[in-house]
């Protein structure tokens, strides 16, 4: 019984090989497409803890900020033609750069991609209707959203609202009536 185990252990071993040389030669395939101009002829399959397969070495994300590294993956997936992004992908090739997620479950490392992709939103990152995420620097027709410090706390935006505070205008002040 033990010959067979091993024997299986073994056919899977050359199994794992074959599937990151077949996801290898798809890779090629897409990126010479993408070279000349063509969309991708294959989905991306990335398996979890497979590295390989999605043309990552597995440290490629250790230590780096999320938003830097979701950048790296996004100007990756776009120079091999794979670009916009899914959530699912960004955060597969976020595991399998080496990034670490400090949270219980896959569940919870998602939804923080997803919070930063969120918070930064319209400034480093674009969301298409169809979900997926791009860098905002690849539609440069889409509006940037204004930034949160620009907008005073309570601002409606109205017209009537002065778009910048007057020389002498109370908010200095404010710390003072804090304090009272």
């Amino acid at each position: 019984m033990e010959h067979i185990k091993q024997t299986i252990d073994t056919a899977l071993i050359k199994l794992k090989d074959l599937e990151r040389d077949v996801a290898q030669t798809r890779d090629l395939i897409n990126r010479l497409r993408a070279f000349i101009g063509e969309p991708p002829m294959f989905e991306t399959t990335q398996t979890e803890g497979s590295p390989a397969a999605s043309g990552l070495k597995g440290d490629e994300y250790v230590g780096k900020v999320q938003q830097t590294a979701i950048r790296t993956i996004l100007e990756r997936r776009k120079g091999l033609g794979l670009a916009p992004s899914t959530l699912d992908e960004i955060y597969t090739d976020l595991k399998a750069g080496g990034y670490v997620f400090d949270t219980r479950d896959d569940e919870m490392g998602k939804r923080g991609v997803y919070n930063t992709l969120a918070r930064s939103s319209g400034n480093a990152f674009f969301r298409l209707s169809n979900g997926k995420w791009g860098l905002m620097s690849w539609y440069p027709g889409v509006k940037k959203k204004k930034a949160a410090a620009d907008e005073k706390p309570g601002s409606t935006g109205g017209p009537n609202e002065p778009q910048e505070p007057a020389e002498d205008s109370t908010e200095p002040q404010e710390p003072a009536e804090d304090a009272e």
